[in-house]
C-alpha cells in the first residue's frame, strides 16, 4: 500500500511539473543581459583601436561597433527565395565519386537550378562593396563552406545545401516560404544532435531552446533578413578578433578545428571550434526569430557523403 502511495504521489508531481512547463511562456527565459542583442557581445574594442582614416571605412564595411544588432538588421529589402540552390567546392582537390555522384542526384532530384560555386568561379558571386573577410583564405575548406553558406543566404537568398544524396522535390518548400511571413525554411534537428557551442550559448541550448534549434547544412532563406545580416555580422566580429591568429595558425586540413591530431601528429592550434561560424552562431539567432522560421525540409542524409 505504501509503495502504490508513493508511486501516485510521484506520478502527480511529475503531471504537474508538466502541466507547469507547456504552460511557461517562452518569453519569460529570454534574459535581456544574456541574449543575442546583448551590447556585452558587441564590443567596441576593435573599432577603438583603429586609426581615424580606418574609422571612416568603417560604415563601407559589414561591421558594427556600439549599436545594438537588432538596430542595424532592420531591413525594408527582404525578397522572396528565388528557386536557386547553392552548393559549393571550396577546395581546389577533385570531389570523391560519393559528392560527384550527390550533386548529380541534387540536379536530377530538387526541381529548382542548382548553382555549384568552386574556387574558378567564386568571383563571380562576390559583391563589390562586400568582399571576402581578410581571413578567408586561412580557414580550412569545411569553413570556407560555412562562411558562403551565410554570404551566399544574405546577398542572394534562396536555398543552401551542403552536397549530400537528396531525393525529394524543393519546389514545395520554396512555395510554402515565400507564401508565408517566415524568413528560413529549414530541418528540425533530431535529439542529440551535435550544433556546436560558441561558448555563450545558453538558451537555444537548453531543453526549449532545443525545440527550434535547424539543421544548419542545409535551408532556404529570404534574402536580407535579420536572420541572415545577424549572422553574417556576427561571423564577421569573429573573424575580426581572431585574424591574427589566424595569420599565425592557418588551417593545415580539410576539415581543421581546434586540438584536432593532424596527420603529422601535431596537435592543431588551428583557432577555429566545428561549426564555430555556422551552428555555434545561429543557435542564438534561430532562438530568437523563432516565430519566422519553418521547419519543414527533410532531415538530410549523412551516409556515405564523404
Amino acid at each position: 500500500m505504501k509503495k502504490i502511495l508513493i508511486l501516485s504521489l510521484t506520478m502527480c508531481i511529475f503531471y504537474l511539473i508538466k502541466i507547469i512547463y507547456n504552460k511557461l511562456d517562452l518569453e519569460t527565459f529570454t534574459d535581456p543581459e544574456n541574449s543575442f542583442n546583448s551590447e556585452k557581445y558587441f564590443d567596441n574594442e576593435i573599432f577603438n583601436k583603429m586609426n581615424d582614416n580606418e574609422k571612416k571605412q568603417w560604415t563601407k564595411k559589414y561591421y558594427f561597433h556600439n549599436i545594438p544588432v537588432c538596430e542595424l538588421c532592420k531591413s525594408n529589402t527582404i525578397r522572396p527565395a528565388d528557386k536557386k540552390i547553392y552548393c559549393v567546392w571550396t577546395g581546389n582537390n577533385e570531389m570523391s565519386n560519393n559528392r560527384k555522384e550527390a550533386l548529380e542526384l541534387m540536379k536530377t532530384n530538387l526541381g529548382v537550378d542548382v548553382v555549384l560555386i568552386t574556387t574558378k568561379n567564386l568571383r563571380l558571386y562576390i559583391k563589390k562593396d562586400y568582399p571576402l573577410h581578410d581571413a578567408y583564405n586561412y580557414l580550412s575548406e569545411t569553413v570556407k563552406s560555412d562562411y558562403l553558406r551565410c554570404y551566399l543566404m544574405h546577398f542572394y537568398g534562396g536555398g543552401y545545401l551542403d552536397i549530400k544524396r537528396t531525393t525529394e522535390d524543393y519546389n514545395k518548400y520554396f512555395d510554402n516560404l515565400n507564401n508565408s511571413d517566415k524568413w528560413i525554411n529549414a530541418s528540425p534537428t533530431p535529439k542529440g544532435t551535435y550544433l556546436g557551442n560558441n561558448g555563450n550559448r545558453t538558451l537555444s541550448l537548453s531543453p526549449l531552446g532545443a525545440k527550434f534549434n535547424i539543421c544548419t547544412t542545409h535551408f532556404i532563406c529570404k534574402s536580407e533578413t535579420p536572420i541572415t545580416h545577424e549572422w553574417f555580422l556576427k561571423l564577421h566580429q569573429i573573424l575580426d578578433n581572431k585574424l591574427e591568429l589566424l595569420k599565425k595558425n592557418p588551417s593545415k586540413d580539410v576539415r581543421d578545428e581546434t586540438g584536432k591530431k593532424l596527420k603529422d601528429g601535431t596537435i592543431s592550434k588551428y583557432p577555429i571550434n566545428w561549426n564555430e561560424l555556422n551552428a555555434g552562431i545561429l543557435g542564438d539567432i534561430i532562438w530568437k526569430y523563432r516565430d519566422k522560421v519553418l521547419l519543414e525540409l527533410p532531415f538530410p542524409n549523412f551516409s556515405n557523403y564523404i
